[in-house]
Protein backbone atom coordinates (compact mmCIF):
# COMPACT_ATOMS: atom_id res chain seq x y z
CA UNK A 1 0.00 0.00 0.00
CA UNK A 2 1.38 3.57 -1.20
CA UNK A 3 1.71 5.94 1.73
CA UNK A 4 -0.28 9.22 -0.62
CA UNK A 5 1.84 12.37 -1.15
CA UNK A 6 -0.02 15.29 -1.55
CA UNK A 7 1.18 18.29 -3.37
CA UNK A 8 0.30 21.76 -3.32
CA UNK A 9 0.93 23.77 -6.28
CA UNK A 10 -1.55 27.06 -5.15
CA UNK A 11 -4.20 27.91 -3.72
CA UNK A 12 -7.13 25.78 -4.72
CA UNK A 13 -4.74 23.46 -6.80
CA UNK A 14 -3.02 20.10 -5.36
CA UNK A 15 -0.91 17.04 -6.86
CA UNK A 16 -2.17 13.03 -5.91
CA UNK A 17 1.13 10.92 -5.66
CA UNK A 18 -1.41 7.55 -4.08
CA UNK A 19 -0.61 4.89 -6.94
CA UNK A 20 2.30 3.33 -8.96
CA UNK A 21 0.78 5.76 -11.96
CA UNK A 22 0.53 9.25 -10.20
CA UNK A 23 4.17 8.41 -8.38
CA UNK A 24 6.15 7.70 -11.80
CA UNK A 25 4.03 10.54 -13.44
CA UNK A 26 5.51 13.02 -10.40
CA UNK A 27 9.07 11.45 -11.50
CA UNK A 28 8.67 12.14 -14.94
CA UNK A 29 7.31 15.88 -14.38
CA UNK A 30 10.22 16.67 -11.58
CA UNK A 31 12.91 15.39 -14.81
CA UNK A 32 10.99 17.47 -17.16
CA UNK A 33 10.97 20.57 -14.93
CA UNK A 34 15.00 20.34 -15.05
CA UNK A 35 14.74 21.40 -18.75
CA UNK A 36 13.51 24.22 -20.80
CA UNK A 37 12.16 22.18 -23.78
CA UNK A 38 8.35 21.67 -25.20
CA UNK A 39 6.49 19.27 -23.69
CA UNK A 40 3.61 17.25 -25.03
CA UNK A 41 0.81 16.36 -22.30
CA UNK A 42 -1.70 14.10 -23.66
CA UNK A 43 -4.35 11.70 -22.05
CA UNK A 44 -8.00 11.33 -21.88
CA UNK A 45 -10.49 14.58 -21.29
CA UNK A 46 -10.55 15.93 -17.54
CA UNK A 47 -8.18 13.36 -16.40
CA UNK A 48 -5.96 16.61 -15.07
CA UNK A 49 -3.72 17.53 -17.41
CA UNK A 50 -3.39 21.14 -17.06
CA UNK A 51 -2.54 19.89 -13.41
CA UNK A 52 0.51 18.24 -14.55
CA UNK A 53 1.61 21.72 -16.45
CA UNK A 54 1.09 23.42 -13.41
CA UNK A 55 3.12 20.81 -11.73
CA UNK A 56 5.94 21.00 -14.03
CA UNK A 57 5.93 24.96 -13.70
CA UNK A 58 5.94 24.86 -10.09
CA UNK A 59 8.77 22.34 -9.80
CA UNK A 60 11.09 24.75 -12.92
CA UNK A 61 12.67 28.24 -11.94
CA UNK A 62 10.54 29.53 -13.69
CA UNK A 63 7.91 28.81 -10.66
CA UNK A 64 8.06 32.21 -9.37
CA UNK A 65 6.85 33.86 -12.53
CA UNK A 66 3.56 33.34 -14.51
CA UNK A 67 1.83 30.48 -15.40
CA UNK A 68 -0.68 31.01 -18.44
CA UNK A 69 -3.48 28.55 -20.02
CA UNK A 70 -5.03 29.45 -23.27
CA UNK A 71 -7.88 27.25 -24.52
CA UNK A 72 -7.17 26.72 -28.02
CA UNK A 73 -10.34 24.80 -28.75
CA UNK A 74 -12.63 27.72 -28.14
CA UNK A 75 -11.26 30.75 -30.56
CA UNK A 76 -11.23 31.16 -34.15
CA UNK A 77 -8.24 31.92 -35.92
CA UNK A 78 -7.92 35.26 -35.71
CA UNK A 79 -8.44 35.49 -32.11
CA UNK A 80 -6.04 32.45 -31.23
CA UNK A 81 -3.49 34.14 -33.14
CA UNK A 82 -3.85 37.82 -31.70
CA UNK A 83 -4.30 35.79 -28.15
CA UNK A 84 -1.09 34.15 -28.66
CA UNK A 85 1.42 36.91 -30.84
CA UNK A 86 -0.40 39.98 -30.00
CA UNK A 87 -0.89 42.82 -32.87
CA UNK A 88 -0.24 45.87 -33.89
CA UNK A 89 -2.96 48.51 -34.46
CA UNK A 90 -3.49 52.36 -35.28
CA UNK A 91 -4.92 54.44 -31.78
CA UNK A 92 -8.00 56.84 -32.21
CA UNK A 93 -4.92 59.48 -32.67
CA UNK A 94 -3.61 57.58 -35.48
CA UNK A 95 -0.20 56.80 -33.41
CA UNK A 96 0.75 53.13 -33.59
CA UNK A 97 0.18 50.83 -30.31
CA UNK A 98 0.64 47.00 -29.58
CA UNK A 99 -1.29 44.81 -27.64
CA UNK A 100 0.54 42.26 -25.70
CA UNK A 101 0.14 38.58 -26.95
CA UNK A 102 0.35 35.75 -24.18
CA UNK A 103 3.92 34.63 -25.21
CA UNK A 104 4.50 38.31 -24.36
CA UNK A 105 2.62 38.50 -20.55
CA UNK A 106 3.83 35.20 -19.46
CA UNK A 107 7.93 36.24 -19.54
CA UNK A 108 10.07 33.77 -17.95
CA UNK A 109 7.25 31.89 -16.81
CA UNK A 110 4.75 28.64 -18.58
CA UNK A 111 2.17 28.67 -21.31
CA UNK A 112 0.38 25.88 -21.44
CA UNK A 113 -1.54 25.17 -25.22
CA UNK A 114 -4.37 23.31 -24.28
CA UNK A 115 -6.04 21.27 -27.16
CA UNK A 116 -3.24 22.70 -29.25
CA UNK A 117 -4.65 20.36 -31.91
CA UNK A 118 -7.31 22.61 -32.09
CA UNK A 119 -4.99 25.23 -33.68
CA UNK A 120 -5.95 26.19 -37.21
CA UNK A 121 -3.28 25.84 -39.83
CA UNK A 122 -2.00 29.24 -39.57
CA UNK A 123 -1.24 29.60 -35.94
CA UNK A 124 0.47 26.66 -36.08
CA UNK A 125 2.98 27.28 -38.85
CA UNK A 126 3.35 30.49 -36.92
CA UNK A 127 3.97 28.13 -33.87
CA UNK A 128 6.19 26.35 -35.89
CA UNK A 129 8.12 29.08 -36.74
CA UNK A 130 8.60 30.55 -33.25
CA UNK A 131 9.96 27.28 -31.96
CA UNK A 132 12.36 26.66 -34.78
CA UNK A 133 13.90 30.85 -34.75
CA UNK A 134 13.20 31.93 -31.48
CA UNK A 135 11.45 34.83 -32.54
CA UNK A 136 7.99 36.19 -34.14
CA UNK A 137 6.32 38.70 -35.14
CA UNK A 138 3.03 40.58 -34.16
CA UNK A 139 0.07 40.26 -35.95
CA UNK A 140 0.61 43.51 -38.18
CA UNK A 141 3.98 44.61 -36.51
CA UNK A 142 7.35 43.98 -38.55
CA UNK A 143 9.71 43.99 -34.87
CA UNK A 144 11.25 40.48 -34.61
CA UNK A 145 10.44 39.66 -30.81
CA UNK A 146 12.02 36.59 -28.68
CA UNK A 147 9.64 35.81 -26.09
CA UNK A 148 11.63 33.86 -22.58
CA UNK A 149 8.96 31.44 -21.77
CA UNK A 150 8.35 27.67 -21.54
CA UNK A 151 5.69 25.99 -24.23
CA UNK A 152 3.88 23.17 -22.96
CA UNK A 153 1.44 21.85 -25.00
CA UNK A 154 -1.61 19.46 -24.33
CA UNK A 155 -4.44 17.25 -26.30
CA UNK A 156 -6.95 14.86 -25.76
CA UNK A 157 -6.56 11.47 -27.50
CA UNK A 158 -3.95 8.81 -28.68
CA UNK A 159 -0.87 9.86 -30.84
CA UNK A 160 -0.67 7.03 -32.38
CA UNK A 161 -4.44 7.50 -33.99
CA UNK A 162 -3.81 8.73 -37.47
CA UNK A 163 -6.85 11.32 -37.08
CA UNK A 164 -5.32 12.84 -34.31
CA UNK A 165 -2.02 13.20 -36.25
CA UNK A 166 -3.64 14.50 -39.62
CA UNK A 167 -4.77 17.95 -37.32
CA UNK A 168 -0.95 18.51 -36.60
CA UNK A 169 1.59 19.47 -38.95
CA UNK A 170 4.09 17.27 -39.07
CA UNK A 171 6.95 19.33 -38.64
CA UNK A 172 5.22 20.79 -35.11
CA UNK A 173 4.27 17.29 -34.29
CA UNK A 174 7.84 16.24 -34.05
CA UNK A 175 9.09 19.85 -32.40
CA UNK A 176 6.15 19.39 -29.64
CA UNK A 177 6.65 15.65 -28.94
CA UNK A 178 10.15 14.58 -28.28
CA UNK A 179 9.03 15.08 -24.80
CA UNK A 180 5.76 13.10 -24.04
CA UNK A 181 3.68 13.21 -20.76
CA UNK A 182 0.87 10.48 -20.54
CA UNK A 183 -1.82 11.30 -17.55
CA UNK A 184 -3.21 7.91 -16.75
CA UNK A 185 -7.17 7.99 -16.34
CA UNK A 186 -9.06 7.53 -13.41
CA UNK A 187 -9.76 3.58 -13.74
CA UNK A 188 -5.87 3.06 -13.86
CA UNK A 189 -5.43 4.52 -10.50
CA UNK A 190 -8.55 3.47 -9.09
CA UNK A 191 -6.87 3.81 -5.27
CA UNK A 192 -6.79 7.22 -4.95
CA UNK A 193 -10.17 7.62 -5.49
CA UNK A 194 -11.18 7.58 -2.13
CA UNK A 195 -8.38 10.29 -1.36
CA UNK A 196 -9.49 12.42 -4.13
CA UNK A 197 -13.61 11.91 -3.28
CA UNK A 198 -12.14 13.12 0.39
CA UNK A 199 -9.91 15.65 -1.18
CA UNK A 200 -13.06 17.21 -3.35
CA UNK A 201 -16.03 16.84 -0.44
CA UNK A 202 -13.70 19.28 1.37
CA UNK A 203 -13.15 21.73 -0.44
CA UNK A 204 -16.64 21.85 -2.26
CA UNK A 205 -17.92 22.19 1.92
CA UNK A 206 -15.61 24.98 2.73
CA UNK A 207 -16.58 26.78 -0.80
CA UNK A 208 -20.14 26.28 0.47
CA UNK A 209 -19.85 27.05 4.19
CA UNK A 210 -21.64 23.26 5.14
CA UNK A 211 -20.16 20.44 6.89
CA UNK A 212 -18.63 17.24 4.61
CA UNK A 213 -21.24 14.52 4.78
CA UNK A 214 -18.89 11.00 5.11
CA UNK A 215 -18.56 8.09 1.97
CA UNK A 216 -19.96 4.99 3.41
CA UNK A 217 -17.47 1.83 2.73
CA UNK A 218 -20.02 0.59 0.34
CA UNK A 219 -20.42 3.63 -1.51
CA UNK A 220 -16.80 3.63 -1.07
CA UNK A 221 -16.72 0.55 -2.84
CA UNK A 222 -18.64 1.47 -5.78
CA UNK A 223 -16.97 4.70 -7.06
CA UNK A 224 -13.80 2.17 -6.81
CA UNK A 225 -15.38 -0.21 -9.58
CA UNK A 226 -16.86 2.79 -11.98
CA UNK A 227 -15.59 3.24 -15.19
CA UNK A 228 -14.98 7.11 -14.55
CA UNK A 229 -15.03 8.10 -18.25
CA UNK A 230 -15.44 11.55 -17.89
CA UNK A 231 -11.99 11.01 -15.04
CA UNK A 232 -11.33 13.76 -12.11
CA UNK A 233 -14.59 16.14 -13.87
CA UNK A 234 -16.39 13.51 -13.70
CA UNK A 235 -15.83 12.65 -10.06
CA UNK A 236 -15.81 16.48 -9.03
CA UNK A 237 -19.59 16.62 -10.30
CA UNK A 238 -20.24 13.68 -8.74
CA UNK A 239 -18.75 14.73 -5.69
CA UNK A 240 -21.05 17.93 -5.58
CA UNK A 241 -24.16 15.90 -6.15
CA UNK A 242 -23.24 14.01 -3.41
CA UNK A 243 -23.35 17.43 -0.99
CA UNK A 244 -26.37 18.66 -2.35
CA UNK A 245 -28.10 15.34 -2.17
CA UNK A 246 -26.64 13.39 0.51
CA UNK A 247 -27.52 10.18 -1.47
Amino acid sequence: MYQPEIERIDDELYFFAASPATRRLRAQAQLLSQTDVPVLITGEAGSGKATAAQLIHSLSIRSSFQFMRVKCAVLTSDLLENELFGYEHASASGRPESTLGKLEQCAKGTILLDEFDTMPGAVQRRLLKLLETGEFVRCGGQTPIRPDVRIIAAMSGDLEVPATKKRIQEELFYRLSVFELRIPPLRERREEIPLLLGHLMNRLARRYSVPAPRFSSVLLDACQQHGWPGNLRELENFAKRFLAHGD
